[in-house]
């Protein structure tokens, strides 16, 4: 009896279908690259045969661009289709955290002065709403 992870590139995959590969990429990233690594960095992004992988340190980005070959190699192994020519390595950006942190702070979400806690955003809204003429 053949296991998922045998079957899995050959029932899931068809032509055009690049969120497929994307899911493919991210369900044998870990498989790929160990637990070790896979807690440091993940698969964010893939499109033409090239894989983003967003790394939370310098450190850590430094160490994977010596590896990306050999990682590349791995993970096209783990798939079983030569799916990935080329991984791209990036540190996660604020942008990143705010997307996949644990949401926004209650201080910021304020709907009026008196719900604003913190003092330089309570500051800045209110000088907003005196140039807006609110």
């Amino acid at each position: 009896m053949d296991s998922a992870r045998n079957i899995l590139p050959s029932v899931y995959r068809e032509p055009g279908q690049p969120d497929r590969d994307f899911d493919l990429v991210v369900s044998y990233w870990t498989a790929a690259v160990g637990r070790r690594i896979a807690d440091h960095a993940r698969p964010v992004h893939y499109s033409r045969r090239r894989a983003t992988i967003e790394v939370d340190t310098g450190d850590w980005l430094a160490q994977l661009e010596s590896m990306a070959p050999l990682l590349r190699k791995k993970l096209n192994q783990e798939i079983g289709v030569d799916l990935v020519d080329f991984l791209l390595f990036r540190t996660a950006g604020a942008a990143a955290a705010r997307r996949f942190g644990p949401g926004r702070a209650a201080e910021s979400t304020g709907r009026n002065p008196g719900e604003v806690r913190n003092p330089i955003r309570r500051r800045l809204y209110n000088e907003s709403k005196k140039a807006s003429g609110e």
